[in-house]
């Protein structure tokens, strides 16, 4: 068996169509008629197309380049199958390693400006797929496109790697699927992925993340000093999520969520989660403090009512304090779980025997506790009280 073939058109030479297009469609049909050949062929595993002389006739010879015509089709890359292509598609003259990294099925290279596509598809069949790509091994693709032409952003001269267009009313332009713990669509490049539709630009789902966003920069937006376009995502390297809400260099970039960030707000209750008073009277006194939990709802004699109206990973909470049976003139302070400092007052008090209240936010720690402590003068003290209006997850 032979390990080189040329493949040619074995029907009678015939003089070339006036009509330049018609020239192009024959010579594509026969030249998809040869790649049919080929791949049912014994050979076909080992296809390598043997240099011929170009011609500008219509017989098509794999390894042959039309090059006086405008379409300028080649199979198969000029020199051996490095990359292991059983047809490659080429238009404009190779150069060295354009393919010989990559090895698959089906390829498609161009460098001239005409006919700037690599590969082209199109379906008008309901269902269909204008191209569709399908892999199973690890670390393998099913569609994988570059472009490796300079940068042009949101201009003529924007560089796409990947581009699908569907005109139907339920259509989707590009749909990446992937096994668990596969990657469905992994793209780089100044912007990764630019998409709209009259519906939605991204949809994504996944077992693990629906939609993963990943700046190479560790900077914020804001500080990167490059330009902004209204509507953008970007995460940065602190997870951090950024939203753009006018462009410009920066342009006007607002935090969403992040480590630091509370979080959405989840107004719940009123439920009461503390009561010193409950089931005895345990007030707290000037210089001291105590760790409560705001998780559960408490009945009127204290008990846990309702596991979890504050869940865990919460982060903080809305609430409302109140003091009563004070005693002397002094404040409560409302920390963090952990934080025993009276520095600062969320109520104050200025006589014995009031009841007040206030409304505040605070953040949680791990537990979901906060720690209240008590300033003011000798003989100071009081019992508190803490209803959750709310928390931040």
């Amino acid at each position: 068996m032979t390990s080189e073939a040329a493949l040619h058109d074995t029907a009678p030479a015939t003089p070339a169509p006036t009509d330049g297009a018609s020239r192009g469609a024959t010579s594509r049909r026969r030249l998809l008629r040869l790649a049919g050949a080929a791949a049912t062929g014994a050979a076909a595993s080992a296809l390598i197309a043997r240099p011929a002389a170009a011609t500008d006739g219509e017989a098509v010879t794999l390894g042959q380049w039309k090059t006086a015509t405008s379409q300028r089709t080649r199979a198969d890359y000029v020199g051996g199958l490095t990359g292991g292509q059983a047809f490659l598609f080429q238009a404009g003259s190779a150069s060295s390693g354009d393919f010989g990294a990559v090895s698959s099925a089906l390829a498609g290279w161009t460098s001239v400006a005409t006919m700037p596509t690599g590969i082209y598809g199109l379906t008008s069949v309901d269902g269909g797929c204008g191209v569709w790509g399908r892999a199973g091994g690890a670390s393998s693709y099913g569609v994988r496109a570059q472009n490796t032409a300079g940068p042009g952003l949101f201009s003529s001269g924007t560089t796409i790697g990947v581009h699908g267009t569907s005109s139907a009313e339920a259509g989707i332009a590009v749909v990446a699927a992937a096994a668990s713990g596969g990657t469905g669509l992994s793209a780089t490049g100044h912007d990764a992925v630019m998409a709209t539709g009259s519906r939605y630009g991204v949809v994504a789902g996944g077992s693990w993340a629906a939609l993963r966003l990943l700046s190479l920069s560790a900077e914020a937006p804001p500080s990167r000093g490059l330009q902004g376009v209204a509507g953008a995502l970007d995460v940065d390297s602190d997870f951090n999520l950024w939203f753009c809400v006018a462009g410009g260099t920066p342009g006007t970039w607002r935090k969403i969520a992040g480590p630091g960030v509370a979080g959405g707000f989840h107004p719940i209750g009123p439920y009461r989660v503390y009561d010193s008073r409950k089931p005895s009277a345990n007030p707290l006194s000037t210089g001291t403090s105590r760790t409560v939990s705001v998780a559960n709802a408490i009945d009127g004699n204290g008990a846990t009512l309702t596991e979890n109206v504050v869940p865990p990973n919460a982060t903080a909470i809305a609430y409302n304090l109140t003091v009563a049976g004070t005693a002397g003139n002094g404040w409560l302070s409302v920390n963090p779980g952990g934080n025993s400092s009276a520095a600062t007052s969320t109520i104050n008090w200025q006589a014995a025997g009031v009841v007040l209240a206030n409304a505040s936010l605070v953040g949680l720690n791990a537990n979901r506790q906060v720690t209240v402590a008590c300033g003011g003068g000798a003989g100071t003290s009081t019992n508190f009280i803490i209803d959750v209006t709310g928390y931040y997850r």
